[in-house]
């Protein structure tokens, strides 16, 4: 999963010519992606490994199109240095042509994530060049209510709640970018289905792809004030929605260091009714968490019923097993003679 930056000119008939930088991976696989993209001929990006979501770097970046050469030369320094001749598949029109600076795609999940660019400089060099200002673009209804949040604005959710549905992914994102300023006034403004439906579409890629971030862990304990309300709810998706934000929670809990809140909200999952649709597997590894936790405290009993109870749960138990050898927690406690007779191969 990726998001970044695009700087690009782009011409009457689409054509594009331009320059990104885009962030991939999950877990621990973190990379950088920065290159040139152009519909006049094949794109040219490469990948390096970063340490952290949070490293920053400076970077320039330039295209050039050549007539004489007949290329794309596309330059990267520093860090990831660099220079590529593309050759052009034809020449672009001339006509009027538009710089736009605009968010790159995030891969496959229709859902937000959150990358900050800095743009520090850009300059356009060309032959017959010629410069118009056009007239003021429209605003942006999610950016205005974001800002009337921001500034503490008293008509800021009523801004919120105005926004039509098709605005969601972009309200989604915006609580990605600034939890902490738009949890509350986001959930006042549309009430708390619909805004636990929000939080989960901004969180759902990085509670999978980052749940050891700590700055993930303080939005999960502080931005879901009841949601384990949504356990009752009269709706299949609000249920099945309680039970990944409140495991989510839980692990946060667990990363913060509070064990008991952690057990709360995972005892909770674990003892919800029923649900309706494909929640066992969920669930199950909610009895892992709460194994690891009795496991931490010398409890290797409970540990051991819990585990018990996730075998029970799942849908897969020989997979569920490889993550019970595969825990720190666990693993020495799965060599034990009580556990591999209880553990499928």
């Amino acid at each position: 999963m990726g998001r970044g930056l695009r700087i690009a000119l782009v011409g009457p008939d689409g054509e594009r010519v331009g320059v990104q930088v885009s962030g991939w991976g999950g877990g621990d696989r973190l990379q950088a992606e920065v290159g040139c993209e152009s519909t006049l001929g094949p794109p040219w990006k490469l990948r390096s490994p970063r340490q952290s979501p949070v490293e920053r770097e400076h970077l320039t970046l330039s295209v050039d199109l050549s007539r004489t050469a007949g290329d794309l030369r596309c330059t990267l320094r520093p860090g990831v240095e660099g220079h590529r001749n593309v050759p052009l598949e034809r020449w672009p029109e001339g006509g009027a042509w538009a710089l736009e600076i605009t968010a790159t795609d995030h891969g496959g999940a229709e859902a937000p994530a959150a990358a900050e660019a800095i743009l520090v400089s850009l300059t356009l060099e060309a032959s017959g060049l010629v410069v118009e200002r056009p007239g003021a673009s429209p605003p942006d209804p999610v950016a205005q209510a974001v800002s009337l949040v921001t500034a503490g604005d008293v008509a800021a959710g009523r801004a919120l709640q105005a926004l039509p549905a098709s605005a969601d992914l972009r309200r989604a994102a915006a609580l990605r970018a600034a939890p902490d300023v738009l949890a509350g006034p986001l959930r006042e403004a549309v009430g708390r289905e619909r805004y636990y439906a929000l939080f989960d579409r901004a969180f759902t890629v990085p509670i999978d792809a980052h749940p050891d971030d700590q700055a993930l862990g303080v939005t999960l304990t502080t931005a879901l004030p009841d949601v384990e309300a949504l356990l009752s709810a009269p709706d299949p998706a609000s249920r099945a929605r309680g039970v990944r934000l409140l495991a989510a929670r839980g692990r946060a809990w667990v990363a913060l260091g509070r064990p008991a809140a952690a057990r709360r909200d995972l005892l909770a999952v674990s003892r919800a009714p029923a649900p309706h649709g494909p929640l066992p597997d969920p669930i199950a590894t909610v009895w892992l968490d709460l194994a690891a936790l009795e496991a931490r405290d010398g409890r290797d009993d409970a540990a051991l019923d819990d585990v018990r109870h996730g075998l029970g749960a799942s849908s897969a138990p020989e997979i569920l097993a490889d993550r019970v050898r595969a825990m720190p927690a666990l693993a020495a406690l799965a060599q034990r003679p009580a556990w591999v007779e209880l553990l499928p191969p």
